[in-house]
């Protein structure tokens, strides 16, 4: 409508030229995202994601997603709480990476700007002397909270928890299946957990310590 109109002969003040060319470069940006992101979700369900197995450091590549976000504006407080010593995880990092801004996005989107997101990991047990344990990541927020019995829900393709009428924030309702998609094909695992509205909620996944 914003490109019609600008298109048209109908003469538009100045002001509102700018605003209608603001929101139509606005809503392009977010048409490129989910055509991308259907492409990696396409890739992703199909197998055709060719990855580069590589030693990555999780605190290094946690820093490079917070980079994707430095110029976001309104960001909450972020709290990085991850030791320096932790071991290694065999991973491709770009899809890794790929997998935590798609987090991390969503943690700030849902969180106010006078709030905070907590980034933490630890090595935890397995059951199994095969592995030498899995990393944990997890991704703490005190913004809106999930309903306990949407927890699994979320990670669903198009599952926007607010209804179309009464959304507050843009989404697509794709990032989280990405990020499932993505940590199962890494050997790991994903889930959430929250007390309800308004308590906050916490995105963990795990990945396979490096032998």
């Amino acid at each position: 409508v914003c490109l019609e109109s600008l298109n048209s002969s109908t003469p538009i003040p100045g002001e509102y030229r700018l605003k209608m060319l603001d929101i139509a470069l606005k809503d392009i940006a977010r048409l490129q995202k989910l055509i991308g992101d259907f492409f990696i979700l396409g890739r992703l369900e199909t197998g055709q994601v060719c990855y580069r197995a590589d030693y990555v450091r999780v605190d290094e590549a946690v820093a490079l997603a917070l980079d994707s976000l430095k110029d976001r504006p309104n960001l909450p407080q972020i709290i990085l709480d991850i030791p320096p010593q932790l071991p290694l995880v065999k991973v491709d990092e770009d899809i890794l990476i790929k997998a935590l801004i798609e987090l991390l996005n969503n943690a700030c989107k849902f969180t106010n700007y006078s709030g905070k997101v907590t980034i933490q990991a630890k090595v935890v047990e397995t059951k199994t002397t095969a592995s030498m344990g899995m990393l944990e990541v997890v991704i703490t927020d005190n913004g809106r909270g999930i309903v306990p019995n949407h927890l699994e829900a979320i990670f669903n393709c198009f599952y926007q928890e607010e209804s179309s009428l009464r959304r507050t924030v843009n989404g697509t309702g794709i990032g989280l299946t990405i990020c499932r998609h993505i940590i199962n094909s890494l050997g790991g695992k994903i889930w959430a957990n929250s007390l309800g509205k308004d308590c906050g909620s916490s995105i963990h996944f795990t990945l396979p310590v490096a032998v």
